[in-house]
């Protein structure tokens, strides 16, 4: 079986040295092809391309930031055919021989993920999709009860965007990345419309770590918020089933932008109220 990592990155060689470091530490890389889509244009990666083509079969690929989908669908365009499609952030780092797992598990039709755990050793595996959280969900901590389970059912609830594994024929039946989103929602997207498909496997008994913090650090120069609420009114504008959270989010960009526009006078005002 031929599997392909593809690994989207940005600004991210450290992390990328550490999960290339641990995958060999525990992992044979025999019929593994590791293709690194950079839209930082970080030079470091040629020379880790150099560094590390002796012993895995490697490829740096630099393109404009469109996004993790565009970065996802790029990869998936661009390596020789293979069985398995693995989509993976650079801050994975791996704690055992889990790749002879998917081997064994994974096939061209099947789809799943490996259980992922923050740096605390939490399981951050498993998230409702967009439309079925609320303020009740939040409260009792719905999320957390998912994941300490390790429940998943592909109608109700998504997988982590950091460790997706798709067989080839999965892969073709759905479709690529939505590349409207950017940074968010992406994975959500895509396990919705492949929610019918029961055809999936969920690695429990080993797991990898997701370096949450990691990647949360690193400075985007522009608005997260904004740019989560754009990619949050997408989702539910293109599903159209919660008509109740489009309003919301335009509400809150509503509020936002009127909060952007008179911060000067909003100040003013504080300060006076304070006085």
């Amino acid at each position: 079986m031929n599997i392909s990592l593809i690994i989207p990155t940005y600004n991210s060689s450290a992390d990328l040295r550490l999960y290339l470091d641990s995958f060999l530490q525990y992992n044979s890389p025999e019929n593994i092809s590791f293709n690194i889509i950079d839209t930082s244009q970080d030079q470091e990666l040629r020379k880790m391309e150099q560094e590390y083509s002796e012993k895995i079969k490697i490829k740096v690929h630099f393109m404009e930031n469109k996004g993790y989908a565009a970065a996802c669908n790029y990869g998936y365009k661009h390596p020789e055919s293979s069985n398995v499609y693995i989509f993976s952030n650079p801050d994975i780092i791996f704690n055992s021989d889990i790749i002879e797992r998917i081997k064994a598990e994974f096939d061209e039709n099947t789809y799943g993920t490996v259980i992922q755990k923050n740096r605390y050793l939490k399981n951050c595996t498993f998230n409702l999709y967009p439309q079925f959280r609320n303020i009740f969900t939040e409260i009792l901590f719905i999320h957390k009860f998912l994941n300490r389970l390790d429940y998943y059912n592909p109608r109700f609830i998504s997988i982590s965007g950091a460790f997706m594994i798709f067989g080839k024929k999965v892969l073709r039946g759905n479709g690529l990345f939505d590349e409207n989103y950017f940074l968010y929602y992406e994975e959500d997207d895509y396990y919705y419309r492949l929610r019918l498909n029961r055809n999936f496997k969920i690695i429990k008994d080993k797991y990898i770590i997701h370096n949450i913090a990691s990647s949360v650090e690193k400075n985007v120069a522009m608005n997260r918020f904004m740019v989560q609420m754009d990619s949050l009114y997408y989702y539910s504008k293109k599903f159209d089933d919660f008509r109740y959270l489009k309003n919301l989010i335009m509400l809150f960009k509503i509020s936002s932008h009127f909060i952007q526009s008179h911060k000067e006078k909003l100040t003013y005002l504080l300060s006076r109220m304070k006085g």
